[in-house]
C-alpha cells in the first residue's frame, strides 16, 4: 500500500514536471498538435499543479485553426478563468474597456472560430453540465458563432429546448433567456419574440 502511494506521488510528480517543461516551450504559433496535446495532460493534472498562464497561451493559440474533433477537449475549458494581470485586476479593465467573457474565459475562443461545427458539443454542454459557468460560456460562445443573426441562435438554441424535458428542458430554456440578454439591442424585440414561441 505505500508503496503504491509513494507510486503514485511519483508519477504525479514527473507528470508536473513535463507539463512544466513543455509548457516553457508553448507559444502562440506552436503547432496545433503541441498545443493540444499540453491541453489534454494539463486536464488531467490536479488544479494546483496547472500552470493557468500556458493553458491560456495554448487556448488562444488554437483560435482561427483548431478542428471540430477537439471540441470536447476545449469544452471541458469553458470554466477555466485566465488569471488577470495586477492591472487588470486592479481596475477590472482592459486597455480598450471592460473584461468580456471572451477575455476571461479563453476556451471560448477557439470553439467560436470553429464555427458550426462546434455548435452539437456545445449544446451537449448546455444540456448536460452541471457548472452555470461551463453553461453560460456555451451558451456565450453559441451566440458568437451566430454574431450575424443573434436571433438565429435564440431559435437554436430554443429549438433545442422543443427536443428535451426534465433538468436538460430547464437549462435550455435558461440558455434561451440568457441568449436574448445577449442579443444586440436593435435584435431584442425579435429575439424576445423567438424565445416566447417556445415556451
Amino acid at each position: 500500500m505505500y508503496r503504491q502511494i509513494v507510486f503514485l506521488i511519483l508519477l504525479s510528480s514527473l507528470a508536473t514536471a513535463l507539463s512544466r517543461a513543455e509548457c516553457n516551450e508553448l507559444s502562440r504559433g506552436s503547432p496545433e498538435g503541441t498545443l493540444v496535446s499540453f491541453l489534454q495532460r494539463s486536464r488531467d493534472l490536479p488544479t494546483k499543479d496547472r500552470d493557468p498562464d500556458c493553458i491560456t497561451v495554448a487556448l488562444r493559440g488554437l483560435e482561427d485553426r483548431v478542428t471540430a474533433q477537439y471540441a470536447e477537449l476545449l469544452i471541458s475549458y469553458l470554466d477555466f478563468e485566465r488569471p488577470l494581470d495586477d492591472k487588470e485586476e486592479r481596475a477590472g479593465w482592459r486597455w480598450h474597456g471592460r473584461l468580456m467573457i471572451g477575455d476571461k474565459y479563453p476556451a471560448t475562443g477557439p470553439l467560436m472560430t470553429m464555427g458550426e461545427a462546434a455548435l452539437t458539443p456545445l449544446l451537449g454542454a448546455i444540456r448536460d453540465s452541471n457548472s452555470a459557468i461551463v453553461r453560460y460560456n456555451a451558451t456565450y460562445t453559441v451566440m458568437q458563432i451566430f454574431r450575424d443573426d443573434f436571433p438565429r441562435g435564440v431559435r437554436f438554441l430554443s429549438d433545442a429546448a422543443k427536443q428535451t424535458a426534465g433538468d436538460s428542458l430547464l437549462r435550455l430554456q435558461q440558455s434561451a433567456n440568457d441568449a436574448v440578454e445577449m442579443c444586440r439591442k436593435s435584435d431584442r424585440d425579435e429575439c424576445n419574440s423567438i424565445r416566447d414561441d417556445y415556451r
